[in-house]
């Protein structure tokens, strides 16, 4: 199984202009639970970072939600 945060930067780098990633299924959440332990984790968070190592400066204010490079 890949880790959720790589699961997602794989999609996002096989994307080809035109396509939709769509991550789904986590919802508001801020961890990730398992039945002993929980680790935090935003999905949010994963996409604004792979957004800024691939387009330095795209990522933008995370507080206010801009993405103005």
């Amino acid at each position: 199984r890949l880790p959720r945060g790589e699961a997602i930067r794989y999609a996002l780098d096989r994307a080809k202009p035109g396509d939709v990633v769509v991550v789904t299924g986590k919802g508001p959440e801020r961890q990730i639970l398992f039945a002993d332990h929980a680790i935090p984790f935003e999905d949010r968070e994963a996409v604004l970072a792979w957004a800024e190592d691939r387009f330095p400066g795209y990522a933008g204010n995370r507080e206010t939600g801009s993405h103005e490079a």
